[in-house]
């Protein structure tokens, strides 16, 4: 379990540090939210259920 955790906390430092994100600042729009936004939700969404989804599984 700590190994997964650990994945998922590198995935989310990767994908949340500035190199990532700066693929991510054009002014492009998604469902009418900025592209940035969309992805920094979506990103932390996504962390948190697979965060959960490991904890809750063992």
């Amino acid at each position: 379990m700590r190994q997964k955790l650990f994945g998922i906390f590198l995935f989310g430092l990767v994908s949340l540090n500035y190199p990532v994100l700066s693929l991510f600042s054009k002014d492009g729009w998604v469902f009418q939210i900025p592209e940035l936004y969309f992805f920094l939700y979506s990103v932390w969404f996504f962390l948190i259920i697979l965060a959960g989804w490991v904890i809750e599984k063992r």
